[in-house]
Order: C-alpha cells, then structure tokens, then sequence
C-alpha cells in the first residue's frame, strides 16, 4: 500500500485482516472484544497509516493510554476515556505505549437492525464528531462494562432461537443508549 493513499475498511475486511480472538463476540454485523498493546502490537499495524473506518466504532480504555489522530485532530485516549468513531472516521494510531482496552465496532445495518432512532440522536452523532473523547466517571464506566459482559455473557451461548434473538439486540440496543447517554450528558454539561 502506497503510505499516502487512504486505505478504507469495512468491519468485514478488518476481520479478515485480523480474525476475532476467541473471547472476542460477533454478532450479526457487531463485533465487541478487548485488546492489550503490545502484547497484541500487530492489531496497530493497519492503523499506522491514515485509514478510514466505514462502521461505528468505540473504544474504552481500561489502562495504559493510546494517541490517535482522528480527522486531523490528535486526541489523548487514557484509562476511562471513550473514544467514539462514527462511520467515515479517518484515523491513524501513533505508537501506544502499553495500553488495554475494549472495543466496539458495528456495521450501519446492524445499527438499524436493533432500532436504533438514528434521526432522534443525530445531534450526538454531530457533537462525537467535534469531540470524540470522553472521561468517564466510574458510574458510567461500571454502567458500559456490565452491559459490555452481559452482551458477551448472553452471546457467548450461542443460541438461536427468536426470544434468544431479541435479548440479544435488546443488550445491544441497551448499550447503544447507554452510550448516547453519556454523550447527551456531556452535552448538557457543556
């Protein structure tokens, strides 16, 4: 790859570039796991150059702290700190020092497949793209990590049936608000 072309990635693509971790959770078009740098240092190497992120994505960091350039902005992601990258998001990640943390990335459609009222929180989407980094309280980081371990908890068994299905996306819609709510929170505060 040409290191001044913008590569763009899909969530598929970046799976096929690097598989799930067998802890890690897919669940139709959403993909929730935990990575720690540098034990984990070749999941950095697609993100070394510019590279455009096309599905939403999250990241908590846990500990340690990461620098990432988001859209031309350099952006400081420590320990409880949410790092929000709505779809389109150009981001580059410079050397993290040693850094654990979760994540969160989900296609468009799976967006719409748990019901998601995207028109009514359109004015979050625009304020994550202004300042996507957010420090969490303790409140709010506990409140995302239980919802995050009842996500994998639940998917973890594997079942398919139509009520199975509908805990399932309900867990994720509720992560979903969960977030938006810290970020309208943040809103108001400002």
């Amino acid at each position: 790859m040409n290191e001044k072309e913008i590569s763009s990635v899909s969530l598929d693509s970046l799976m096929s570039i690097y598989p799930p971790q067998p802890e890690d959770l897919y669940y139709k078009g959403c993909l929730l796991g935990h990575r720690s740098i540098p034990e984990d240092e070749k999941t950095m190497n697609l993100f070394r150059f510019p590279t455009r992120i096309n599905a939403f994505g999250a990241v908590l960091c846990s500990k340690g702290s990461l620098t990432v350039t988001s859209d031309l902005h350099h952006r400081q992601i420590g320990p409880h700190t949410m790092f929000v990258c709505p779809p389109g998001t150009i981001i580059q990640v410079e050397s993290p020092e040693q850094v654990a943390a979760h994540f969160i990335l989900c296609e468009e459609e799976f967006i719409n497949r748990i019901h998601i009222d995207q028109n009514q929180l359109l004015h979050l989407f625009m304020a994550v793209r202004e300042n996507p980094c957010l420090s969490l309280n303790d409140d709010e980081w506990t409140e995302i990590m239980r919802s995050f371990e009842e996500i994998i908890l639940e998917g973890g068994r594997k079942r398919e049936d139509p009520l199975s299905v509908e805990i399932m996306l309900s867990l994720f819609r509720t992560l979903a608000y969960r977030l938006c709510r810290i970020i309208d929170n943040r809103l108001d505060k400002r």
